[in-house]
């Protein structure tokens, strides 16, 4: 979903190699709060596309990749606050980590990284009890192209890992394996139709097993967002279309709640407009009619900046059974970030705005914090220089403060985010390209 658009052009400015100009002038005063402190910095230069996990308390792991082809690398938090320092997990040209964290603490990451005869394998690698890394297994089958790594944990210690495997002809399949407290994974399994171009899983799991994978798949030249179920008996379905009718669908995302019901969220093209989509499933049940939760003119467009931009929604479960999104679409001439909640009647909440109404925005994401709410974050143009804000939602998914994450005269972006009791999020500082993480105020 590539979109040209000039609303960012200011904040486009020069990338060579790692470096990052905006040549936009210094920052304005900013509409948000200041952060109380710098952020911390994990990583050497040359570096991009982290993803962070919680333990659900106060441990947490940054995961991330190299602008220059080096290695996957992770940053440990115990929950006495100290970060380690970097790991080397990966040989090089390792991409798309991701990384979860298991009931009792333990992290596995997971990513794709380039092999002998010309193959791509995804790899898997643990840490117990916060503490040093194991050597890297490749999951995946031998001499593939395998990539897109997706992973989750549920609550007796199942590690569920799905990614995208080309089949040739430029079509692709979605395989899931999994690994049980004998630590042996299960040969791949194929999740989608082998004759057509599936990518972009997502994966979502209940702490009782219950789990939900999504992706795109493209049937005559349409993008349709298709899912699959698996019940805590660890029996999968099979793929059911759940954006038939909604035109082309883009960037579907997932989550599974405590009582495993499934929420699907994502972004339809229809004609001249746009619409956030969303579904639901309880555990035993049929997927939902989908409804319109968000309106746009356009789908978000990718902004010009360093690495891979998110324009898709994003969702996550709340400890209470709810729901709550967060996405960008194009209103009036740019990207807007905006949220909303799901009642405990089923129904959506009428989106309210994160972004400033006059500002682009992207990259925004939403996760669960204590107390059964939630914290968006989001990147936004702001006097010449992209920066990272984040805020806390009441359960109606309204934005109670805005907090810049990062300094003045700083530009960052990339950011994902961490939840439990102590919500963190990470980020790359463009200036300089290092992997940094804030507390969420």
């Amino acid at each position: 979903m590539k979109h040209v658009h000039t609303a960012w052009a200011c904040a486009a400015g020069i990338a060579f190699g790692a470096i990052w100009m905006s040549g936009c002038g210094a920052a304005g005063p900013s509409r948000c709060i200041p952060p109380p402190s710098p952020p911390t910095t994990l990583s050497g230069e040359d570096r991009r596309e982290p993803v962070i996990a919680s333990d659900g308390g106060g441990g947490l792991v940054a995961v991330w990749e190299s602008l220059t082809g080096g290695p996957i690398e992770a940053s440990l938090r115990r929950p006495s606050g100290t970060w380690s320092a970097a790991a080397v997990l990966s040989g090089p040209y390792g991409r798309d980590p991701v990384v979860s964290v298991d009931p009792e603490g333990r992290a596995i990451a997971a990513w794709q990284v380039p092999l002998r005869g010309d193959t791509t394998a995804v790899q898997v690698a643990t840490s117990d009890d916060m503490d040093g890394w194991s050597e890297a297994a490749s999951v995946s089958t031998g001499g593939t192209h395998a990539r897109e790594p997706q992973i989750a944990v549920a609550g007796d210690g199942t590690v569920i890992l799905a990614w995208r495997r080309d089949t040739g002809g430029g079509d692709t399949v979605i395989e899931v394996a999994e690994r049980g407290r004998s630590g042996t994974w299960t040969s791949p399994r194929t999740h989608s139709d082998p004759g057509l171009r599936s990518k972009r899983p997502r994966l979502a799991v209940a702490p009782n097993g219950a789990a939900a994978l999504v992706w795109e798949q493209t049937v005559d030249d349409q993008v349709t967002v298709v899912a699959a179920t698996r019940g805590a008996d660890g029996r999968w379905s099979g793929p059911i279309t759940l954006s038939r009718g909604t035109g082309d669908a883009h960037e579907p995302d997932l989550a599974v709640g405590p009582t495993g019901v499934a929420t699907a969220v994502w972004i339809a093209e229809t004609g001249d407009t746009a619409a956030v989509m969303a579904t639901t499933r309880p555990e035993t049940g049929p997927w939902s009619a989908p409804v319109v939760i968000g309106r746009g003119s356009a789908v978000p467009y990718e902004t010009p900046r360093p690495g891979r931009a998110e324009t898709g929604a994003d969702v996550v479960a709340t400890a209470d059974g709810r729901a709550a999104a967060a996405w960008t679409i194009v209103a009036g001439d740019h990207n807007r970030a905006q949220s909303a909640a799901m009642g405990r009647d089923g129904a959506w909440t009428t989106p309210t705005a994160l972004s400033d109404p006059d500002a682009a925005a992207s990259g925004v994401q939403v996760v669960g914090v204590a107390g059964g709410l939630t914290a968006a974050s989001w990147e936004e143009l702001d006097a010449g220089l992209i920066r990272v804000r984040a805020a806390r939602l009441t359960v109606d998914g309204v934005a109670v403060t805005c907090s810049d994450l990062t300094a003045a005269r700083a530009e960052s972006g990339a950011v994902r985010l961490a939840g439990g009791s102590a919500p963190t999020a990470v980020f790359v500082d463009f200036n300089r390209s290092r992997v940094q993480v804030a507390p969420i105020p």
